[in-house]
């Protein structure tokens, strides 16, 4: 299968998910389908705007993802809002991942801060698009439909605004409220959501526990033109008007895919509350967390950065995908990457590479940066 052949299956899995559940009883002549005894059944694919638990940043993707505690740059925004407050500096943030390959799927993330308000106040915007899908209608279900075009994607787009505050010298926490949409051209769900979260420097060997809810929300369905239609007349048989009629595909009701992170990180070497002290000019963190979010099952992770006077640093990570349904490898969900701090106008830019590997569909790769003015 190529991977252009996965991006059209995925666009249109994206769409179905969204336009099926109401249609199902239907379909199924109202038969209920219960699990076995004893079946671990999950959520998965039964939230909508899914693009939201992507992950954005380099550094925390290099990690697995465990950066509920490590928040500590412009990202942070998505995993702890509670991060934020460690941004002292007005600054800018990209980062880009291209999934699965060559699958033409992309997520973009931009965010600003600026200190404000006893605290740090940013925005963000995060793009993803499947790239093109060949678009089929009734008519052309082969595509090249010369009215509706060759082609569609699949888009979404959320904009964020945070705030978070550093309340003691160990203590902080964040805010966020957030709007996004997804679907294609004349047909789209719209969302309204808010995150929290919050990180405490325990004083004890170097240890931060972090903790954040996100995608607390509203419910959506698909809307528009493409769902609300005028039906033309008809002279068949089995559809014997003579007058353009108001109709509609019926579209299930989505929730946001909630997502609850706890975590821990401890400083082992590099700080005066490392568990063995400073060490010269290296540092080296571990730290772990759990994801339970309310469409998948409960997702634990492991990861460790060396950082070598403060300019260098080293990534892995190992997510534990923990979903009976698939035969994952060893290398599914391990991470790993690198990041330089760069001195640049007596300010830092930070550059960050992320790799992750997702066995038959291919891997990850994300790019990001952050300039501090």
């Amino acid at each position: 299968m190529t991977y252009r052949r996965l991006a059209t299956i995925m666009g249109c899995l994206m769409g179905c998910l969204a336009l099926a559940p109401a249609a199902l009883p239907a379909q199924i002549g109202a038969i209920q389908i219960t699990p076995t005894r004893g079946e671990n059944v999950s959520r998965v694919g039964t939230r909508g705007a899914n693009f939201l638990q992507l992950g954005v940043g380099a550094r925390p993707l290099a990690l697995a993802g465990v950066y509920a505690a490590s928040a500590s740059d412009l990202s942070s925004v998505y995993w702890n809002v509670a991060g934020l407050a460690e941004v002292q500096r007005p600054a800018v943030f990209l980062s880009r991942e291209t999934l699965y390959g060559s699958s033409g799927l992309t997520n973009t993330f931009a965010a600003a801060s600026l200190p404000v308000l006893s605290g740090t106040l940013g925005v963000s915007f995060t793009s993803f698009t499947s790239g093109d899908i060949t678009r089929t209608t009734e008519a052309y279900p082969e595509g090249n439909d010369p009215v509706a075009g060759s082609f569609v994607s699949w888009s979404a787009n959320a904009v964020g605004v945070h705030y978070a505050r550093q309340f003691t010298d160990r203590l902080a926490f964040g805010l966020t409220g957030k709007y996004a949409t997804e679907g294609i051209t004349f047909a789209t769900a719209k969302y309204y959501g808010f995150d929290a979260g919050t990180r405490f420097r325990s004083g004890l060997f170097g240890t931060t526990l972090g903790a954040s809810v996100s995608n607390l929300g509203s419910a959506s369905r698909v809307r528009g033109p493409a769902v609300d239609r005028k039906c033309p007349r008809r002279d068949q048989p089995l559809f014997p008007t003579q007058r353009t009629l108001d109709c509609s595909l019926p579209t299930g009701q989505n929730q946001l895919p909630t997502m609850l992170r706890f975590g821990i990180q401890t400083d082992i070497v590099g700080g005066a509350e490392s568990l063995m002290g400073q060490r010269g000019p290296h540092r080296l963190a571990l730290m772990a967390d759990i994801n339970d979010g309310i469409d998948s099952n409960v997702m634990p992770a492991v990861a460790a950065e060396y950082v070598l006077s403060n300019r260098l640093s080293l990534r892995v990570g190992k997510r534990f995908l923990h979903d009976g349904r698939t035969e994952a490898g060893g290398t599914d969900g391990l991470g790993g990457g690198i990041g330089l701090a760069i001195p640049l106008f007596g300010r830092r830019v930070l550059v960050d590479y992320a790799y992750r590997d997702y066995g038959d569909l291919s891997n990850n790769q994300a790019f990001s940066f952050q300039f501090e003015f």
